[in-house]
């Protein structure tokens, strides 16, 4: 019987990293040596005036308000749901009754995150949703380290990319695995699959937001399931890599309140609708 991959995950605030261990821990070719958690991208530290302008950049006044409100009187809903509690305690217990480590730091990048993500002496670490890795992170694993990107590659790296591939009417989305490198998603690819974006404005309207909270649940599920295959081909020695040309393609931001109010403008356009 082969040894098997012995694997950390660097995690933060996200949707897949529980699922994804729950599909490995009991696949004998997939050791989960440990978990780390990102505080700092889960809970970044700011003050309560820059947590409002950062609100009013990319929310705008109205989610503001509800934003401190929200901070005022917690558990209170937004669009009629219950806020949903943070990924951490969730992960924390599973990991808990499965027995394997779990850490929680302050800042993925510090010499003390790096000290113990190399006592678990992984072969791979696999990435899902922390800060930017700096090369101290990068090089504490023998065999380098794997992340999830919900987005094609070259052409939608970086942040809200389903979003920016709705505002420039992208037929398709995209979900990678590829290596983790210095340059943000531009390490080589091991997977990619492609699902059709499909917007259906009588549907949605111009709440675009419903779409991508829709969307953003069947790209989770694809992105566990592509993350697990990506490990175990790993494990198996028969993984495959691409290399990606970055100049081909472009980092997106988060988007702003006014892109959000361009995109309304432009899907009113694209599908024939008045402007309010």
């Amino acid at each position: 019987m082969q040894t098997p991959l012995t694997v950390i995950i660097l995690t933060g605030e996200n949707d897949i990293c529980l699922p994804l261990i729950k599909r490995v821990a009991d696949d004998p070719r997939i050791n989960v040596a440990g978990i780390i958690y990102d505080k700092k991208k889960s809970q970044p530290k700011r003050s309560v005036l820059q947590l409002i302008r950062r609100h009013l950049y990319y929310s705008g006044p109205l989610e503001t308000l509800l934003y401190i409100i929200r901070r005022l009187f917690p558990g209170s809903s937004r669009n009629g749901k219950v806020v949903q509690p943070s990924s951490l305690g969730k992960i924390h217990a599973f990991t808990e009754e499965e027995k394997i480590p779990f850490v929680a730091v302050d800042d993925i990048n510090t010499e003390n995150a790096a000290h113990q993500i190399k006592t678990f002496n992984a072969d791979l670490g696999v990435v899902i949703g922390t800060s930017i890795l700096k090369p101290n992170i990068l090089n504490s694993t023998s065999r380098g380290m794997i992340n999830v990107h919900q987005g094609k590659i070259p052409e939608y790296r970086g942040g809200d990319t389903v979003f920016w591939s709705l505002f420039n009417d992208e037929k398709e989305l995209g979900v990678v695995i590829h290596q983790v490198i210095e340059a943000v998603d531009a390490g080589k690819i091991l997977l990619e699959e492609l699902i059709p974006l499909k917007y259906d404005y009588t549907k949605y309207g111009d709440k675009f937001e419903v779409y991508l909270d829709e969307i953003k649940e069947v790209l989770d599920r694809l992105s566990v399931r592509l993350v697990y295959d990506a490990m175990i081909q790993i494990a198996e020695g028969t993984d495959m890599q691409r290399t990606v040309d970055i100049v081909m393609g472009k980092r997106h931001r988060k988007a702003s309140f006014r892109n959000k109010q361009e995109l309304r403008e432009r899907l009113r356009q694209r599908f024939g609708q008045p402007r309010n």
